[in-house]
């Protein structure tokens, strides 16, 4: 019996490689990253050209320009969570609200969580001195507050998927007819759900 469970714990060890190969190259898929969905106040633009809008579900009848997230109609200090497990890689908490626009990389307050599959979300215009600390979160973990710095108009989350930890490729997390695929865990008809992965 002894034999056996020393052969067991090798083989899983020799396994370990491949396990982690697989699951970094699987898609890591988001939950809502607050409580419940309050609306919204900006989508991810999909027309390069400026002055013309294209939602994930080619509506163009909404008008924030080659914006690159999707911004939630949080009110201040609505706590925000992480929309899947990851790892705290690079965090701003020296922004105060509504007053300098450039501040935090125009991000303001903000979190940026590395996951499993190499894509970062980033958590904006968080209020000053809520974004957390940890260095690793499970999906669904309270990671701050909204809040409205950073070059912001008012409270509100902004939401946004790169895909790796450079601002090269930034992702939509809605998939439609002009964005496939969605990223959520459940897209719900436009309205995810908390549901995590």
């Amino acid at each position: 019996m002894k034999k056996t469970k020393i052969f067991l714990v090798f083989v899983f060890l020799l396994m370990m490689p491949v396990l982690s190969l697989n699951n970094a190259n699987a898609t890591t898929l988001y939950r809502l990253p607050l409580a419940s969905n309050p609306g919204y106040n900006a989508w991810f633009d999909h027309n390069a050209s400026v002055g013309s809008e294209l939602r994930y579900d080619c509506v163009t009848n909404f008008s924030y320009d080659n914006h690159h997230g999707t911004d939630f109609a949080a009110s201040f200090g609505t706590s925000i969570y992480s929309g899947a497990a990851g790892s705290l890689y690079y965090r701003v908490d020296n922004c105060p609200d509504g007053s300098q626009p450039s501040c935090g990389s125009y991000y303001g307050n903000h979190v940026r969580l590395w996951h499993a599959d190499g894509r970062v979300t980033i958590y904006a215009h968080m209020r000053q001195w809520t974004p957390i600390w940890y260095q690793s979160v499970l999906c669904g973990v309270y990671i701050g507050q909204s809040g409205n710095s950073g070059q912001s108009s008012g409270p509100h989350l902004h939401f946004e998927l790169w895909q790796n930890t450079g601002i090269g490729t930034r992702l939509d997390f809605f998939g439609g007819n002009c964005n496939s695929p969605s990223y959520w865990v459940n897209q719900n008809g436009g309205w995810p759900t908390t549901q995590c992965q």
